[in-house]
């Protein structure tokens, strides 16, 4: 039976015997992997940036496996790393993985020699970049990629809790670039890409800091844009061929006012001409920046001098004109503060939550439709299109928003057990979802593609592992057969 046709019941089982596939010798940390001779063409579309796996053109770029940041300790060193390293597999003509060719012996038996699981895969960065907070982005020639830091702090503790974001080229020439450190711990740091006319940006939120690195081909530089920073939009695009919105051609982000916390003020600072203006600043009124989302940027306005007006949501776009989507509260006594925005090409609007359940409201409309009898907000993964993806009982669900009290749908295929412990575990891309599956020792990659039908599985999605196992995770012949 193919490995990929064996989500069902016996899957572990089945799995492990089918992946029998590793080597003992480490080689450039690879495992023995002969490296792919060729690569995306410089044109080809990306998709998934920011997730799990990315792809670009018929290759996708993704992380083997999941480690806590916990349990990295001092193992953490380029060149040591296959498990939650970062690999990449040429698809076939139809977008999927395959597995590598069956050898026999003179008898006609399988030859369980070790060798990769898969056909046309090599690893591309032998560090830990499956963790609590992986993001992979590809621009150009290069891809960019999170880890926990290495380093050593004054006292000789590793300091895993911090992050470190690096860049490799695709064809390996050159080195492993640091891009940047954090200051603060991972927790507390957030950054996205995006790419303008020939540069790129990567936005970052360090804690209270923002910082923006601009990126020209093979150069980049950090520039440091306020050191007191409560919130920022975070644009995101997760394909290459989505045109970028006027709004996105600025970071907008809202500093704090010292010995006042009723205050914060709005600011945006132009990528162009790297200059930082005010959009709005009033005694009284605070603004948290939700990011931005076709060509409005999202937030939320507490005015403490007017009771009964608090937490409000606005859209605002480039002339500055807000649209106000939210102007009364939720229930008795709350007010929506926790929210997610809708796909940009639904009519505007957002999904929030009075703490029970889930509602979708329209800024043109005078009330909101309940979505769900829960509250899935703070486990959203993405909106795309009608849909929503949110993580509840440790799975992945999909529900579509647009009508009232929909039926959820599960995405991870019965009799598989995925890490779902934290969103983050999980990517989708188009048809294709990510996650993480426990073998013996460790978590491993595996996808479900729900553009291609199949009837061997229990379920109506083509499924498969993609990777490669340590030996730690092997099943051998003999034990298989006791």
């Amino acid at each position: 039976m193919s490995i990929s046709r064996i989500f069902n019941k016996t899957f572990i089982k089945l799995a492990l015997l089918l992946a029998t596939l590793g080597c003992v010798a480490l080689l450039f940390a690879g495992c023995g992997l002969s490296r792919l001779s060729d690569g995306p063409s410089a044109d080809d579309v990306v998709s998934g940036n920011g997730s799990l796996a990315v792809q670009k053109g018929d290759y996708l770029y993704f992380v083997n496996g999941y480690r806590n940041t916990s349990d990295i300790g001092d193992s953490n060193h380029y060149g040591n790393v296959d498990q939650s390293a970062i690999y990449r597999v040429k698809l076939d003509s139809e977008g999927r993985v395959t597995e590598a060719e069956k050898q026999y012996d003179e008898d006609g038996e399988e030859i369980f020699d070790k060798t990769q699981s898969l056909q046309n895969i090599d690893i591309l960065v032998p560090l830990v970049a499956g963790f609590e907070y992986t993001k992979l982005f590809i621009f150009g020639d290069y891809l960019y990629y999170a880890t926990p830091n290495n380093l050593r702090d004054g006292s000789g503790t590793i300091m895993s809790d911090y992050l470190h974001i690096y860049r490799v080229s695709l064809d390996r020439s050159g080195g492993n670039d640091l891009v940047y450190s954090s200051e603060s711990e991972t927790a507390n740091v957030t950054w996205t890409m995006h790419q303008v006319g020939e540069t790129v940006y990567m936005t970052i939120l360090d804690g209270n800091h923002l910082s923006i690195v601009f990126i020209n081909g093979s150069n980049y530089q950090v520039n440091h844009i306020s050191n007191d920073v409560s919130s920022a939009s975070m644009p995101y695009y997760p394909r290459s061929d989505i045109s970028v919105k006027e709004i996105d051609k600025s970071i907008y982000f809202t500093t704090t006012v010292e010995d006042d916390d009723n205050t914060t003020i709005l600011k945006r600072y132009n990528l162009a001409d790297k200059i930082t203006t005010e959009v709005f600043s009033s005694t009284g009124e605070k603004y948290e920046i939700k990011g931005t989302n076709g060509n409005k940027l999202y937030y939320t306005k507490t005015i403490s001098l007017q009771p009964g007006f608090s937490a409000k949501v606005y859209a605002l776009d480039t002339s500055n004109n807000e649209t106000i989507i939210s102007n009364q509260s939720v229930g008795d006594n709350a007010d929506i503060t926790a929210y997610a925005l809708t796909d940009p090409t639904q009519e505007m609007g957002i999904l929030y939550t009075d703490g029970t359940n889930t509602y979708y409201k329209l800024a043109s409309a005078n009330s909101a439709t309940q979505v769900i009898d829960s509250n899935i907000i703070s486990n959203i993964l993405c909106v795309q299109g009608e849909y929503v993806y949110y993580l509840a009982d440790s799975s992945l669900y999909k529900i579509k928003y647009t009508e009232p009290n929909q039926s959820r749908e599960a995405l991870i295929p019965s009799g598989v057990t995925a890490k779902g412990d934290i969103v983050n575990n999980f990517s989708v891309n188009g048809d294709k979802v990510y996650f993480f599956v426990q073998y013996s020792e460790n978590y491993y990659m595996h996808y479900v593609d729900y553009g291609i039908q199949t009837s061997i599985t229990d379920s109506s999605a083509y499924t498969h592992f993609v990777g490669k196992l340590l030996e730690a995770d092997y099943v051998s012949e003999s034990s298989e057969s006791e």
